[in-house]
């Protein structure tokens, strides 16, 4: 996996219980791509300077291939980042 930090937009579903599931990602690297998440492997909530941040480990598939990757929500700024693919 390659760590990279981009800003991402995200199709999710906020429950009324708190919990976000994040379903699709778009992003531009080399053009515009979009990724459909098929499973979500592992959800995590870690706190960096204060700031809650939410982990999403995720699958996707790509021409048949699949693809693993992480996503992370910033609570403070309600900002989504890609950071491992």
């Amino acid at each position: 996996m390659k760590r990279v930090s981009t800003p991402v937009e995200v199709i999710a579903h906020f429950g009324t219980d708190g919990i976000i599931t994040p379903y699709r990602v778009k992003y531009e690297q080399d053009g515009t791509n979009v990724l459909q998440i098929i499973q979500l492997l592992k959800r995590d909530i870690n706190t960096f300077a204060g700031n809650p941040i939410e982990t999403y480990d995720c699958v996707a598939k790509v021409k048949n291939n699949k693809i693993y990757f992480t996503l992370n929500y910033e609570k403070k700024i309600n900002k989504w980042f890609l950071t491992k693919i």
